[in-house]
């Protein structure tokens, strides 16, 4: 079910960059980030790094690569070579092999494997893939260990700012005070130096 929302959302932002004439050009498992989304106990989808992207319309590349990283995903295997000419009937027969084999959640793994095949096969456009009847629902849940561990992040990152901005205002109010007190020296300094001259005048004019 995770990879099935990952597919979805993925294909929606490769989708958005073709449509505008862009290719991203890296797509793998480790440029694929999750954040908690707002007000929700799911996961949201990001894709990252667009160090390689650039203004292209041959979109065969991502579409290799994105089929490719939902197999290792889905399959639990490293990322190295995407398969090429004949390698990629190889790797769909391990795919659906697997699918034969996976009683949970089924019907999961059958949309994947049509996914993978359809874009592996150049029959399904990104585009198609982010609006696949089947895709929808699909979410990144969080699991309830992984829950807790946001949950005691997000308040150490909260008591982190708060400490730094603390430290600023602690730094901006001790400038100020130094400050105000180098001028009020400054002004005792020149009223003595002022004083003194008067004073010499005086006695200059008396003698």
């Amino acid at each position: 079910a995770c990879v099935a929302a990952t597919a979805r959302q993925v294909a929606s932002a490769l989708a958005f960059m073709h449509k505008n004439h862009r290719t991203h050009n890296d797509i793998k498992p480790e440029n694929i980030l999750l954040r908690k989304a707002v007000g929700a106990e799911h996961l949201v989808v990001k894709l990252a790094d667009f160090g390689l992207a650039e203004h292209s319309l041959d979109r065969r590349l991502d579409v290799d690569l994105f089929g490719y990283t939902l197999w290792c995903s889905a399959l639990r295997r490293p990322f190295q070579r995407r398969p090429c000419g004949d390698q990629v009937a190889t790797a769909m027969a391990d795919f659906r092999a697997a699918v034969s084999s996976a009683t949970p959640a089924i019907s999961a793994w059958e949309v994947l494997a049509e996914v993978i095949g359809g874009v592996w096969n150049g029959q399904m456009t990104m585009s198609d893939v982010e609006t696949m009847p089947a895709l929808q629902g699909y979410e990144v849940e969080v699991p309830e260990s992984s829950r807790l561990h946001l949950e005691e992040a997000a308040r150490e990152t909260v008591k982190h700012q708060h400490t730094r901005a603390s430290g600023r205002w602690r730094t901006t109010r001790m400038k100020t005070i130094f400050l105000a007190q180098h001028i009020h020296h400054r002004g005792s300094k020149d009223s003595m130096g002022s004083d003194n001259s008067d004073d010499m005048g005086w006695a200059a004019d008396r003698a």
